[in-house]
């Protein structure tokens, strides 16, 4: 009985930030603490930007004037479920965009090496070698997320 409650009663706020959240965002205004304070009736804010900065539509901006709330309507409903999740150009798998990224890497590295060789510019050998490692990492982080999911995809 008690854990029906508990849940009837987050659905409750839950529905009660997302009124709010739609409220304010359709401001399209910044809007000041005391401002959400009164439209809230509530004194404390702080854990109703909590919750807001945890929806991943909505995006809550703060300056000196004040919070900017908006919502991005489009990852809304692909959260929802109203829209299908974007998807990648028919016949092209996940893997394959890795393996073209990780290609596409490769020659970029080789260009750039090829034309500092051209010039005869020696930069510095730290910030070469950092640059070098650094991309050496990207192009093994790739290779392992496509290994991993074409080895989820034959299990």
């Amino acid at each position: 009985m008690v854990n029906h409650k508990r849940r009837k009663r987050v659905k409750g706020q839950r529905r009660v930030v997302l009124h709010f959240i739609e409220v304010l965002a359709q401001r399209g205004t910044r809007v000041t603490t005391d401002e959400i304070k009164t439209l809230m009736r509530r004194k404390n804010i702080s854990e109703f930007i909590s919750v807001a900065n945890l929806i991943p539509w909505v995006k809550v901006h703060l300056d000196d004037h004040g919070y900017l709330f908006s919502v991005d309507s489009e990852l809304r409903e692909i959260c929802e479920g109203l829209r299908p999740r974007p998807t990648l150009p028919a016949g092209f798998s996940v893997a394959e965009f890795f393996a073209t990224l990780s290609s596409e890497i490769t020659a970029r590295r080789n260009a750039n090496q090829d034309y500092r060789d051209s010039r005869r510019w020696n930069p510095d050998p730290i910030v070469k070698q950092q640059q070098s490692a650094l991309l050496d990492w990207i192009q093994h982080e790739l290779d392992r997320v496509a290994a991993l999911y074409t080895n989820r995809l034959a299990s």
